[in-house]
């Protein structure tokens, strides 16, 4: 009876200060953590981590690393983003302020793992505050909210994967470079059983389900304990649960928009209705003030470290690299208030560090989480970014963010690169010497898609391009995008398949081409449509 108590006045309290905060414009998890503080033994004394509630932690923890994995991290759309200066940015307000950190823990005495582990925490930027924040000032679709939307999902898997192994050579310090092998040789594996599940088993089991279940809810059922036998999964590998729990939703991302809409849909209730809060929550209650018997020293510097520590070292990374609005950027790589913390109570929790360092890191945070969204508004004011900068660093996880009401329609040229299947090779090479960057789409005598052809098409020697037509060079296997697709899934296409351009499709008809779309078109078009709006 106490547990049910104990769950149902930390549920009522959690909810109730979050539409507090949220009227307040602040965060959510402000909100759930005050509950949390208020009453935990620091406060009321009401509620304390009974071994039942803390299994409700323990699921929130799996739910929130869950979702940040299926909604927040897109590798495949973070790879395509190396190489460029957005990339080297987010290298350093990751690599800078980690460093300043880790030597601040050793210079008081932590071992070195466990000063990475920390400082990993204290680098790392919540992907999920800051677009939240982009959202409610109206920025998430302006250059500047991509450019800081992509530097905030790169510093936040940076941070996910130096977490996650500093946890994994905690297990075993006396031989870690056995142990780093053994890690990631067990992170191939469960990547290939996560893909072997989310890529080809469960669209098929949630599509049969879909046919043929009758039962209620089923699919959400089946995908619960799907992830939570991944999570046993984990454990039995050597992996944190939770970290199996976002390697899972990594996997599960790149479903199509109906099934990743599904899926979403019944995990979101569930998560940020019941486990989630709770999850933060747990945080207040195991809140208290004994930091304030840590040396000053220590206190001033994690203040100092995981704010103006973290606003630093962001910024100089955005100057180094040259991009456009700095302090812009650098304010928001200090949205804390998410992944961090759930990582950070992951570290309580196993004993990496003390209630005292752990309540002292979640104080300062409530500090940040309440100022930030201030700073990040007088700074994305005078921001000026031109949609040009941003060509090529949009990622399908920006796209379902910031544009999920937008199609290909509406971002797609009516200028189509088009040639006829019978043209000769070498009159098509002469009149379309743009064939090197864009692809050119092939047409037969009724104006219908029969192919597409580019540079790497063409492999015959120079001699025989006179006697060739385009239909023998060309691809007949041609991946289209319908009209009617949402934006994230013509950039998942144009991503897996490293393609410069994709023709847009009839609805009706998929050999009807109307339009064209690339990737610099969804960056014009998009930012060009908002700000007209």
């Amino acid at each position: 009876m106490w547990t049910l108590l104990s769950i149902a006045l930390l549920l009522l309290a959690s909810k109730i200060a979050e539409e507090i905060c949220h009227r307040l414009k602040q965060p959510s998890v402000v909100g759930y953590i005050i509950a949390g503080i208020v009453l935990g033994p620091t406060g009321l004394a009401v509620v304390s981590a009974s071994p039942d509630i803390q299994l409700f932690f323990e699921l929130g923890a799996i739910f929130l690393f869950f979702l940040i994995g299926f909604e927040e991290i897109d590798v495949p759309g973070l790879m395509t983003v190396f190489r460029k200066k957005l990339f080297y940015a987010a290298v350093l307000a990751f690599i800078i302020p980690l460093a300043f950190s880790f030597q601040f823990f050793v210079m008081f005495g932590y071992a070195q793992v466990t000063a990475l582990a920390i400082s990993a925490v204290f680098s790392i930027t919540s992907l999920g505050v800051l677009a939240k924040v982009l959202m409610d000032l109206g920025y998430i679709r302006k250059p500047i909210g991509l450019v800081t939307f992509t530097t905030g999902a790169i510093v936040e898997f940076l941070g996910l994967l130096f977490v996650s192994i500093a946890i994994k050579m905690l297990d075993n310090p006396s031989n870690m470079l056995l142990d780093l092998v053994f890690f990631a040789a067990t992170m191939i594996v469960y990547f290939i059983v996560a893909a072997v599940v989310g890529i080809y088993a469960m669209p098929r089991l949630l599509g049969t389900i879909r046919k043929y279940g009758k039962t209620k809810e089923i699919s959400l059922g089946i995908l619960i304990g799907v992830i939570l036998l991944f999570v046993v999964f984990a454990e039995w590998s050597g992996l944190h649960g939770a970290i199996g729990a976002l390697l899972l939703g990594i996997m599960l991302s790149p479903l199509s928009k109906e099934i990743h809409a599904e899926i979403a849909k019944g995990m979101q209730g569930l998560g940020y209705g019941l486990f989630v809060p709770m999850f933060f929550a747990g945080m207040g209650i195991y809140f208290n003030f004994s930091f304030t018997t840590l040396p000053v020293v220590i206190i001033v510097g994690v203040l100092f470290l995981n704010s103006v520590g973290k606003f630093l070292g962001a910024l100089v990374g955005a100057i180094v690299t040259k991009l456009s609005a700095p302090i812009a950027v650098s304010f928001s790589m200090m949205s804390k208030g998410a992944v961090d913390m759930a990582l950070m109570l992951t570290l309580f929790t196993i004993g990496i560090v003390d209630d005292r360092l752990f309540s002292l890191y979640i104080f300062s945070v409530l500090i940040v989480a309440i100022i930030f969204p201030t700073l990040m508004k007088a700074s994305i004011k005078r921001a000026n970014v031109s949609p040009d900068e941003t060509t090529g660093v949009m990622t399908p996880a920006y796209m379902r963010t910031a544009g999920t009401d937008i199609m290909a329609k509406d971002l797609m040229s009516i200028f189509v690169e088009s040639v006829h299947q019978e043209m000769a090779l070498d009159e098509f090479m002469l009149e379309h010497p743009d064939y090197e960057t864009v692809n050119h789409f092939v047409f037969d005598d009724d104006a219908k898609l029969v192919g597409m052809i580019f540079k790497k098409d063409i492999s015959a020697p120079r001699e025989r391009w006179r006697a060739m037509r385009v239909k023998d060079c060309m691809r007949r296997e041609v991946t289209t995008v319908l009209a009617n697709e949402d934006a994230s899934s013509v950039l998942e296409k144009m991503i897996t398949t490293s393609e410069p351009n994709l023709p847009v499709v009839d609805v009706d008809d998929v050999r009807v081409v109307i339009g064209s779309i690339s990737r610099s078109d969804i960056n014009n078009i998009l930012f060009r449509r908002n700000d007209h709006a």
